[in-house]
């Protein structure tokens, strides 16, 4: 399908395909410095400092992250080589990330393996969990807390880029409606 891009757009992305189809989404050069500011605020609030490596299990997750925004935090990423959960063991025993980005209940499957394979020694001493794109599974929780890893729920879209963090708003410039169903 041919994309007609204007000039006012920094790059263009794709949805997650969460409403069964992707969508192209224009970002704009005027938006770039709100989602750095997102981006900076996440970094900071998850404790990531500049040359953390963060593994990225699902490739569409990054896009709401701009690489400017990553630049300027001075994290570097990386995917796994391919989607699975042996793929995921392999570079989290390897190369032992600050920070994992991914899906939690994938996160999860994955830790429960590599324990289950008796790897517990060679996972990273300290580890930073984002779960984004999916509703948080709990177990997860459960699941690190013996480890001391905290669990991040980062939600966003690629429309906006990230809204929340933990429940806390991150974008200034973007306004929430309150639920008309009592507090949350």
């Amino acid at each position: 399908e041919e994309v007609h891009t204007p000039f006012n757009l920094a790059y263009l992305t794709f949805t997650t395909g969460s409403s069964a189809f992707q969508n192209i989404v224009g970002v704009t050069h005027a938006e770039i410095e709100a989602r750095c500011e997102a981006t900076r605020r996440v970094m900071e609030a998850i404790g990531a400092k500049p040359g953390d490596r963060m593994l990225v299990t699902y490739p569409p997750l990054i896009n709401v992250f701009s690489r400017e925004a990553l630049d300027r935090c001075g994290i570097e990423w990386f995917f796994l080589e391919r989607s699975s959960r042996g793929a995921f063991i392999t570079a989290f025993c390897e190369e032992k990330p600050a920070v994992v980005l991914g899906e939690s209940s994938f996160v999860r499957a994955c830790i429960a393996e590599a324990e289950t394979l008796g790897l517990r020694d060679d996972f990273p001493d300290a580890c930073r969990i984002v779960v984004a794109g999916t509703p948080l599974d709990l177990e997860l929780l459960t699941r690190v807390e013996s480890y001391g890893w905290p669990v991040h729920d980062l939600y966003g879209c690629q429309e906006f880029g990230w809204l929340t963090l933990d429940g806390h708003p991150l974008r200034d410039d973007v306004g929430l409606v309150p639920s008309p169903f009592g507090e949350g």
